[in-house]
């Protein structure tokens, strides 16, 4: 079930990450797209059967102001690196260290996985614990670009 948190900034202060590069990145990044961030883990089933369905997300708006956006947290590094290739991941993947990881469940109040966020183009949470890619998702996804 989702919770839906309207005008609730993301605390931009603390959200950092790292793409598969070393390259850091942090939440002012991603102003001005719509964002479906997907929190996984390589031990999570469910997790892993999403992935299909988000990558048909990033085919659907490649050229749109919509960006897919995986944060892998409670994995080795390695194992994180070797999923994105077995699994073809075409989203934009980003790794949480542990410290991060903790951080990032706190503030987003991650108690399960999957977990999703919807994010507006201003970087407001519009839906915590959100649906999933392969339950309809893109249908908020499509109305908050047109907002």
């Amino acid at each position: 079930m989702s919770t839906r948190l309207l005008g609730l900034r993301i605390n931009i202060l603390y959200f950092i990450l790292v793409d598969r590069e070393g390259e850091y990145v942090e939440a002012p990044d991603f102003l001005g797209n719509v964002l479906l961030i997907n929190f996984w883990a390589s031990w999570c089933k469910p997790c892993i059967e999403e992935f299909p369905y988000e990558n048909q997300l990033v085919e659907k708006y490649r050229d749109k102001l919509v960006k897919i956006i995986n944060i892998c947290i409670e994995t080795p590094l390695e194992k994180w690196e070797e999923y994105i290739d077995r699994f073809g991941l075409k989203m934009e993947n980003y790794f949480a260290n542990d410290v991060w990881t903790k951080k990032l469940k706190i503030q987003f109040d991650i108690q399960s996985l999957p977990h999703a966020l919807i994010v507006d183009r201003h970087g407001n949470i519009v839906e915590n614990r959100s649906r999933r890619a392969s339950n309809g998702v893109d249908e908020l996804l499509d109305d908050l670009l047109e907002i």
